[in-house]
């Protein structure tokens, strides 16, 4: 049985708006430099083709080891990843169910078939 990839503890969002005059490269480079494994573009106001470009640029400066995801809907994606991380947050605030000596249904028995 082939082992799922690890969940990344630290995923970068990209936003050109956002880091202050400095070539997005240079700080995404950066924040792979620091420990970052995993980056999603979302440059939503870019032409498909500036799109394109922009991956090929990050992945030719930040290399294979990298995983840089892209969306065809990177609106969307966006917005999907936002959920993703309220709904970790919550799960963690909910906490664990308690241990047990033995196994239990967690779901009714009755009134299933």
């Amino acid at each position: 049985m082939i082992a799922p990839p690890p969940v990344p503890r630290l995923l970068l969002i990209t936003d050109r708006t956002q880091t202050r005059g400095r070539p997005l490269e240079d700080v995404v480079a950066a924040c792979v430099s620091a420990g970052i494994s995993h980056v999603l573009v979302r440059e939503r106001d870019l032409s498909p083709a500036a799109y394109d470009d922009l991956l090929d640029r990050l992945r030719a400066r930040v290399g294979d080891d990298t995983a840089i995801a892209e969306a065809k809907d990177p609106i969307r994606m966006a917005g999907a990843m936002k959920h993703a991380v309220i709904a970790g947050r919550e799960a963690f605030l909910a906490g664990r169910m308690a241990k047990r000596m033995y196994a239990d249904a967690s779901s009714p028995l009755s009134g299933l078939i």
